[in-house]
């Protein structure tokens, strides 16, 4: 792309934008220092100071609606009577129901960058760390007396002088016809000319400052020399481009084109096409780095915008079939539609692995110290045999406490401990690596998923995991009214939820964050994309700029994107019953629940309702009918456990699940998961009680997700999906037959929706036929509540307390 030339509408992709400020500024955080500092400065994943994109975009705005107003002014004098300056106006920046045909991202320091003064802060306040920021106390004044409230002294954190860099585009300029190219970048060039101050107390002499816009493509920012050499050159630029930009308004006259209208990509009913069940799948990993903070709403709670700590298949596949179809247009079209295309989610890495959602079934002690006292008697396997014996527990409390694995249950194979235990609803696990795993021991007859075969059956089940916690940063913003330019009362504050760019360690050891994700096609597909080359995965896909999430147009969702080769996913050979022949009932009274479902408390379970007592069915109503189905086994004794002679099929829903009851409607009962199973050929019994009094396992461990969204284009809410939650998990018995379905159901995915991820299963993996799990903490995250970002990784002692104090552990 060339440089910027008004004159033949060229217009460089991406624009560089140069903020110069020349005066102390203040963009706040929302937050203050208790006893020293009542409003703190925004920070960026490297502890310095920044222009946010929401801060830079509305001042933007605000200056083009000012040019607009004089500008449709002078074209209403050449007939020109429908304001078409405040038209694109509107469309550059977005209004309600449209997307903007304008981004700028946030403004930061260049690396190496130095602060153009050396003022130190107030010494009686402390240094906070850094040489970018200074104290400025203030007072309020009385207006009756003139005089200084009494106890109204404030101290206000601000940033000294600096020169930031942002970039800014067109959304598909290169559609658009050369005069249209030409009006946008007048438009803006006059509104940049326009700005003059940014961030708090502008109007009242703070945060001076200029905005410049590049002439290149792209400016060097390796050090700080060449940062200055970019701004010089854009300021000896700057008024040359304002001449061309009155210049382009005079020639327009009466006849300025109209706005660009967003390109929306046309399809075509397609035709109904069965997902390529025979075919081989190839797959694609992808490793996205997260740069700017990335908001994956997950809903609204009062003031705050929620989100997840992963990025899902919903957000990640619109911009993975728009890079396939880029590439091969035809073959990629129907792709989604067709079953030829998935998209998991992203979850975080891991030790450099992608991990998965904790099995719902998983449970930790509340005291790691007192684990001695759990009952041995009531866990599961040969007459009890296979139980972990109760100073085997203590020994992992020991070590526990000294560092070494924590000791969790796995309560689909373990019994309910005399000691307090509680579920673990949150975090992901990953396999440790097999130098030293300790993977489960299966038994003489059917082989385990571990493939174990030949161990002794009455040996205890163990493996190793690596467990990791995500911490979501808090980020505070205000809506400003557009005529009052002052926060809104109704809804001016706000908090927004967000996976931040680096997290913290207990050492103060700051990582970046990592996400991992597959992309699956199938053979059709990927053979059509190989025509454009054997590398086609990075060819369409790797990209150092791509914007994902909420907000994305400004501040939020900017990562980077690795892809690995692709190579051939081909399913599982080795998906056989689990040995474990017999069962055990307990004697002690704790209800699980009248159907045998380990429920969560805190969650709406529905679906479940009344249990036949003879058939061991669970009906999907609530009136106490025994359910329909195949293979139901009667209780045995008085622990309800399933007839597992034949073995056993532990299932465990790595992603949201979309199932249907029988009426077609959405539903987060795991019996309506077991009938279909049973209905794609299968042989899996029914989900059989279990007594109220029983200690024994559980069948299934399962939590409702309610999933609600907006349609971004109408600006209205899509219909609620429910779905049973990451991590639910059962316990099956399974007469070995439909292996191969089972495995092909592996690689795309169980119920509705699978292409946006849902649906991810996995059957008898080692890490849920375990009894006992010894579980590692991959990375001990510290608690960021009180900004998007972290501090600098070398910080002063007095910063590091701080720290501590904004940030309670």
């Amino acid at each position: 792309m060339p440089d910027l030339d008004l004159e033949n509408g060229a217009v460089p992709d991406p624009l560089t934008v140069i903020v110069d400020i020349t005066g102390d500024w203040h963009v706040g955080s929302g937050y203050g220092l208790p006893g020293g500092i009542d409003a703190t400065i925004r920070r960026d994943a490297h502890g310095r100071p920044y222009l946010p994109g929401t801060t830079l975009t509305g001042l933007w705005r605000d200056a083009c609606a000012q040019a607009s107003i004089a500008l449709d002014a002078e074209a209403a004098r050449h007939g020109e009577a429908n304001r078409p300056w405040w038209a694109w106006t509107r469309a550059l920046f977005g209004h309600a129901g449209t997307a903007p045909l304008f981004t700028v991202g946030s403004a930061h320091l260049p690396p190496k960058a130095k602060p153009r003064t050396d003022r130190p802060a107030i010494p009686a306040l402390g240094d906070r760390g850094d040489r970018w920021t200074l104290i400025k106390p203030g007072v309020a004044i009385d207006h009756r007396t003139g005089r200084a409230h009494d106890d109204m002294l404030r101290f206000v954190e601000m940033a000294k002088p600096a020169t930031l860099f942002a970039t800014a585009r067109l959304v598909d300029a290169d559609s658009w016809t050369r005069e249209q190219r030409r009006a946008a970048a007048t438009l803006l060039l006059i509104g940049a000319s326009l700005i003059d101050a940014v961030g708090g107390d502008r109007r009242r002499g703070a945060g001076a400052a200029r905005v410049l816009v590049s002439k290149s493509e792209s400016v060097g920012l390796a050090d700080a020399d060449q940062a200055d050499i970019a701004r010089k050159k854009a300021d000896s630029a700057r008024l040359r481009l304002l001449d061309n930009a009155f210049r382009a308004v005079t020639d327009f006259r009466g006849q300025v084109p109209a706005p660009a209208e967003p390109v929306v990509v046309q399809g075509h009913a397609p035709a109904v096409v069965a997902r390529a069940a025979a075919e081989r799948w190839f797959e694609v990993d992808l490793t996205i780095t997260v740069d700017q903070p990335v908001l994956a709403s997950t809903g609204v709670s009062g003031n705050m915008l929620t989100g997840a700590d992963q990025l899902p298949g919903t957000t990640l596949l619109p911009w993975v079939h728009g890079a396939l179809r880029r590439l091969a247009p035809q073959a990629a079209a129907d792709a989604v539609t067709a079953g030829e295309l998935i998209v998991t989610a992203a979850t975080p890495e891991v030790a450099g692995k992608r991990s998965n959602p904790v099995p719902l079934a998983f449970q930790r002690a509340k005291d790691p110290a007192d684990t001695s006292g759990s009952d041995s008697s009531h866990h599961s396997g040969a007459g009890g045999a296979n139980g972990v014996q109760g100073s085997k527990e203590a020994q992992g409390a020991k070590d526990a406490k000294d560092g070494d694995p924590r000791n969790v249950l796995n309560r689909l194979r373990a019994g309910q401990p005399k000691a307090q235990y509680k579920p673990m609803r949150t975090g992901y696990v990953a396999p440790v690596d097999a130098a030293g795993a300790a993977g489960p021991t299966g038994g003489t007859g059917p082989v385990d998923a571990g493939g174990s075969a030949g161990a002794d059956k009455h040996a205890p089940s163990a493996t190793r995991l690596l467990f990791h916690q995500p911490v979501l940063a808090v980020a505070m913003h205000n809506q400003v009214e557009e005529y009052s330019q002052r926060p809104t009362e109704d809804s001016g504050l706000y908090t927004v939820q967000v996976i931040p760019p680096r997290t913290s360690g207990s050492d103060d050891i700051h990582t970046d964050t990592r996400l991992r994700a597959h992309v699956r096609v199938s053979q059709r597909l990927h053979d059509a994309l190989a025509t454009a080359g054997p590398d086609w995965p990075r060819a369409c896909l790797a990209s150092e700029d791509v914007r994902l999430g909420g907000k994305s147009k400004s501040e939020y969702g900017r990562v980077r994107v690795e892809v690995s080769g692709v190579r051939h996913r081909p399913p599982r050979d080795s998906i056989v019953p689990v040995s474990t022949n017999g069962a055990q009932a307990g004697t002690d009274s704790v209800p699980i629940g009248t159907d045998g479902v380990q429920r969560d408390t805190f969650s709406a379970y529905s679906g479940a309702g009344g249990v036949s007592g003879g058939t061991g069915g669970v009906s999907g109503g609530t009136s106490g009918a025994p359910a329909s189905g195949t293979g139901g086994a009667p209780a045995s004794g008085t622990g309800g456990t399933p007839d597992v002679s034949k073995g056993e099929l532990f299932v465990w829903l790595r992603s949201d699940t979309i199932v249907r009851d029988s009426r077609l409607r959405m539903s987060a009962d795991v019996t309506d998961l077991v009938r279909l199973l049973q209905r794609l050929g299968v042989g899996v019994d029914n989900l059989v009680p279990v007594d109220p009094g029983s200690r024994g396992p559980v069948p299934a461990s399962a939590r409702t997700r309610r999933i609600s969204s907006w349609h971004r284009p109408s600006g209205l809410p899509r219909p609620t999906l429910v779905a049973l939650a990451a991590g639910t998990c059962l316990r099956l018995g399974w007469d070995g037959s439909g292996a191969d379905v089972l495995a092909r159901l592996e690689i795309t995915g169980i119920g509705g929706r699978t292409a946006e991820g849902f649906g991810q299963v996995s059957f008898n993996d080692p890490e849920l036929v375990a009894e006992r799990i010894e579980l590692l903490e991959a990375q001990a995250t510290a608690a960021v509540t009180t900004a998007v970002t972290t501090e600098p990784t070398a910080e002063p002692a007095a910063a590091a307390a701080r720290r501590r104090t904004e940030n309670p552990a």
